[in-house]
């Protein structure tokens, strides 16, 4: 009967501490300072589960993950392929360029992940405890 309740505590624990992780990763990835985040990314980017116990925080645009690995694999700037000029959407407004820089990764998805990784435990004990 003891490992029974024993069971049933951790398994509680461990559905609560997804529920935290999740939104803790969420909230640490969202708080960046290495680009603007907009409204769109914010609603964009969500926690989903897979079971009661595991599951995945996904940026979902197109661009996500030129933010996170960079663009820079071809050099310093970015040129059009297949047409004169470059084109996109900033600020509401159409831009086309011969040119634009490129950058490097920001990481922003891998620093919430080391983050997480370093407060887990903390959470799961906590959880535990209740």
């Amino acid at each position: 009967m003891i490992y029974r309740d024993l069971e049933r505590e951790i398994n509680d624990a461990a559905e609560q501490t997804l529920k935290d992780a999740a939104e803790f990763a969420r909230t640490e990835a969202l708080s960046t300072t290495k680009f603007k985040v907009s409204t769109g990314f914010k609603q964009a980017t969500q926690f989903h589960p897979l079971s009661k116990t595991s599951g995945f925080i996904l940026a979902d645009k197109p661009y996500a993950i030129y933010l996170e690995e960079g663009n820079n694999q071809g050099g310093p700037y970015i040129y059009p392929r297949n047409a004169k000029a470059l084109h996109f959407v900033a600020n509401g407004k159409d831009v086309f360029a011969k040119k634009v820089r490129s950058h490097p990764g920001y990481w922003f998805m891998q620093d919430a992940s080391d983050k997480l990784d370093n407060e887990i435990d903390t959470m799961f004990q906590n959880n535990l405890k209740d």
